[in-house]
């Protein structure tokens, strides 16, 4: 592979990274530039960690960020 090659699949796996792609992109583009075969490329990409994955939690939160408490008969829920 020549560095020219290198240097794209480098920017193409950058790119997915970033949330830039989709896997079926990053994959088309590269088996398009490097003429890997599809599995290799999923499998090379697929072993990547992307920085755009965000978890969000849905329990139940207060107004200032912190778990509601549950308690028993009146008073303030925090």
């Amino acid at each position: 592979m020549a560095a020219n090659q290198t240097d794209k699949m480098m920017e193409i796996s950058w790119e997915y990274c970033q949330g830039l792609y989709t896997l079926e992109q990053a994959v088309d583009k590269m088996t398009g530039l490097t003429g890997l075969d599809t599995d290799i490329a999923e499998v090379f990409l697929r072993a990547l960690n992307r920085d755009n994955i965000v978890r969000v939690d849905f329990s139940e939160k207060t107004r200032n960020g912190r778990e509601a408490r549950r308690t028993i008969g009146p008073g303030p829920k925090i």
